[in-house]
């Protein structure tokens, strides 16, 4: 049996002899493309992967033919019959290396047009049941099959049912490193997809000083926006940014109905001991709104305006750029307990 085997770049020696000394596989690596080896083995998919913790992936190749579509598009549906069982999902995956007259893409939509109008079979990108593999190098093209193992949404919570319900107020980083401050809040802020992002000064501040955060603030939201409609299947939402006065964004958070206002502060409670609480409370808003510091704490009066001032962990001070993850994870892992 032959197999397409993908490992990380620099590694292909290394499962090269791991692939010989296990399963006395002949083996080929490219000079042109590292991370890649064709292998020729008398053994099942199972055994190629467990030959070696460096193996991403394993395809095995059911028939080959020359790397254009005319080519291609046949030599796939006849496997797809191979492999696809009467109502089975699929999805078909291109892998290209070399220059050609198409695209990945291209290859992806014709292929699996061409099996769903003559197998019935319905495509489903995200959690296929099989995957239609066409691996290309150069000249050569190999097609086979693979399977989704690892789902990395199916079945389990989905955590922007808490993320896109928050808001956060947080008082601006001025001064040395605080453009590196708005990139990392910025991509937290994005990463965890939380509704609104408030950058509150509490008093008045200079352009000059308070710009050189914002900027780093677009920069990191914007820049993690980007990776994450490339990476994830399903609609990503962009993170809101605002700026309004600290006591301001307070008193209009505090007005609108069904909405909780949290701090987290080394004077608050033990989240142990509000836990159950919260969540009921968090679990019923319609916006949770997470008030924080940066170089100075909030003013301690505006505690008097939080339905809870917690202490997420007793004696420990987090870092103005770990405010985000460490909050939401803490309640996010509450909701689910």
């Amino acid at each position: 049996m032959r197999y397409i085997v993908t490992t990380l770049r620099g590694l292909e020696s290394v499962v090269a002899e791991w692939l010989r000394v296990k399963l006395g596989a002949e083996v080929e690596t490219f000079e042109r493309y590292s991370g890649l080896l064709r292998v020729e083995v008398d053994a099942d998919q199972q055994a190629v992967l467990d030959a070696a913790y460096e193996i991403d992936r394993a395809v095995p190749i059911l028939a080959e033919c020359t790397a254009d579509l005319e080519a291609i598009l046949p030599t796939a549906l006849k496997v797809a019959k191979e492999i696809l069982q009467p109502g089975e999902s699929f999805a078909v995956r291109c892998e290209r290396r070399g220059e050609h007259p198409f695209t990945s893409q291209q290859v992806n939509e014709q292929v699996g047009a061409a099996i769903k109008n003559e197998l019935g079979n319905p495509v489903n990108l995200d959690f296929p049941d099989k995957v239609v593999r066409v691996e290309i190098i150069d000249d050569w093209c190999g097609i086979g099959y693979d399977f989704v193992r690892y789902h990395k949404y199916l079945g389990k919570w989905d955590a922007r049912e808490l993320l896109h319900k928050v808001c956060i107020v947080q008082m601006p980083y001025t001064g040395e490193g605080a453009k590196r401050m708005g990139v990392d809040i910025g991509r937290a802020a994005q990463a965890f997809e939380v509704k609104q992002y408030i950058v509150a000064p509490a008093q008045p501040v200079e352009l000059g000083e308070i710009l050189p955060f914002l900027e780093g603030l677009r920069e990191g939201v914007q820049s993690r926006y980007s990776i994450q409609k490339r990476a994830y299947p399903f609609p990503v939402r962009e993170t809101e940014v605002l700026v309004y006065e600290l006591f301001q964004a307070v008193r209009m958070k505090r007005g609108q109905p069904e909405t909780v206002l949290i701090h987290t502060d080394p004077l608050g409670t033990p989240f142990p001991k509000v836990r159950d609480e919260l969540l009921k409370a968090v679990k019923d808003a319609k916006e949770v709104v997470i008030l924080a510091g940066a170089r100075e704490g909030l003013p301690v009066g505006l505690m008097r305006a939080c339905d809870f001032v917690v202490d997420l962990m007793p004696k420990v001070t987090f870092a103005t750029e770990h405010v985000i993850p460490v909050t939401l994870s803490a309640i996010a892992n509450s909701w689910v307990r």
